[in-house]
């Protein structure tokens, strides 16, 4: 698409996605309240990190959920509050913690990737298998783009 083209929004691959993102997070919720689970997706996805290497520092999460710092640690605050996180010094640099799953938060993994899977699942359940496969290649092309600029 040149600069000089007419379009329409709706045209444009970055609405598109972030329309879908949307979506997707939209009804993951919705399945996180219909399961009893009293968590949103962005507290998720944060405990998805704390999952595969427990012990991040805030920032490192922040970078790892593409959040803002400040976003990061009002999450953060709400999942110490609810006794599923918590906060200890970093011994290698004192200003910053390192964030560690209580056992609370670490007992919440197989139930909450429960919701999540049938959750993707069902976003993806009328696309061809072959379909979706390339879909995720141009996504991931999309994304290491922008990560270079």
């Amino acid at each position: 698409m040149k600069e000089t083209d007419l379009y329409e929004r709706e045209d444009l691959p970055g609405f598109v996605i972030n329309q879908t993102a949307k979506l997707i997070i939209d009804l993951l919720h919705k399945n996180f309240i219909l399961a009893n689970q009293e968590i949103t997706p962005e507290q998720w996805i944060v405990l998805d990190e704390l999952w595969r290497n427990d012990g991040l520092t805030q920032l490192k999460i922040a970078q790892l959920t593409f959040r803002q710092q400040t976003s990061t640690s009002r999450i953060l605050d709400n999942l110490v509050k609810r006794d599923l996180v918590y906060r200890a010094k970093n011994p290698l640099d004192k200003r910053s913690n390192l964030i560690y799953l209580t056992e609370r938060g670490k007992g919440l993994q197989e139930s909450l990737l429960k919701t999540v899977k049938k959750t993707m699942n069902d976003a993806v359940s009328e696309i061809d298998e072959n379909d979706l496969k390339k879909c995720m290649e141009v996504l991931n092309k999309i994304s290491a783009t922008v990560s270079k600029m």
